[in-house]
């Protein structure tokens, strides 16, 4: 499928990243590590936008995009003020789970979970949860919208990521929940192609 050139960021390491907590479209602040990956990634959007020319910058509104964003900018010397945010590109609703960490979960709702496990693309977790279908659709309609004459970086999440990289790589729904979320990193999908881009250790 023909696709705008992107750099696919997902945000930093957070609070609740490390606790095992389910965040959906809940927040919790970035980690100390999570702000040196937002540095990291600064310092290649630099590169990229030294290479290629200013672009686009995408945010979803969540807060720990918005402050992975903001770090980003600080450290690659962008200006924030041309961060566009767009709800398209938040992160899956996780329903009543989100606050709970993934034992408690587990604890509380073991029916849910069940559920969940049996079909992870189509489950919707109560609560207003969304399902495969509705990133799906979700990260279509952002990919359509978005300028082809020119590349775009965005700063997202880990599972609406998988879905922006899915679409653009035609990948089937087993394979878009099996893609790797690393934080610190940029996807550049071009050309239906996906390249990893990262720091030199």
């Amino acid at each position: 499928m023909p696709h705008p050139e992107i750099f696919l960021v997902r945000h930093g390491e957070t609070v609740w990243n490390r606790s095992g907590h389910y965040q959906g479209q809940l927040d919790a602040p970035l980690t100390e590590n999570g702000q040196n990956q937002a540095r990291a990634v600064g310092r290649l959007a630099r590169q990229i936008f030294d290479e290629r020319g200013i672009m686009p910058f995408y945010c979803s509104p969540l807060g720990r995009c918005r402050q992975t964003a903001v770090l980003i900018c600080e450290s690659g010397g962008i200006d924030a003020a041309q961060i566009i945010t767009d709800d398209r590109i938040q992160e899956l609703h996780c329903g009543h789970w989100q606050t709970w960490t993934r034992a408690e979960v587990s604890e509380r709702w073991p029916e849910e979970v069940a559920a969940y496990k049996a079909d992870v693309w189509n489950y919707q977790i109560p609560g207003g949860g969304e399902n495969g279908p509705m990133l799906q659709a979700r990260a279509a309609d952002w990919i359509a919208d978005i300028p082809t004459d020119r590349p775009v970086l965005a700063v997202s999440h880990g599972m609406i990521g998988r879905f922006i990289r899915g679409q653009c790589r035609e990948l089937n729904p087993e394979e878009i929940l099996s893609l790797p979320v690393p934080q610190g990193v940029i996807y550049h999908l071009k050309n239906g192609t996906e390249t990893l881009i990262e720091e030199a250790a």
